[in-house]
């Protein structure tokens, strides 16, 4: 019975070590699909910008060229800001915008 006991033990952790394994790789999946998405969502966003400010006010390669590199070093910044806590990045950003939108 014991011999029976103990393959039956193994037996289970070998399942329980397959369901981790199973459920980390999932988890990186996940990790990565949304990083695809929000990369995909900031692409598009950047790309309706830039057509808007085109057809508006004809901006041409050089301006949105221009315009890209100053939204990656804002981006930047804002990630270098949450080393002092997401919260805290995100009231700097927002109090940026509302001071160019005229609000403060």
């Amino acid at each position: 019975m014991a011999g029976k006991s103990a393959l039956r033990k193994k037996q289970k952790e070998q399942v329980l070590a397959g369901i981790r394994i199973a459920s980390a790789a999932r988890t990186a999946m996940d990790l990565k699909e949304r990083a695809d998405l929000i990369h995909n969502t900031v692409v598009t966003v950047m790309e309706a910008y830039g057509v808007a400010l085109h057809q508006k006010y004809g901006f041409g390669k050089s301006r949105l060229q221009l315009l890209e590199k100053l939204v990656n070093e804002t981006i930047e910044e804002w990630g270098d800001m949450q080393a002092d806590g997401l919260d805290y990045a995100n009231s700097k950003l927002q109090e940026a915008y509302d001071q160019a939108m005229g609000k403060k």
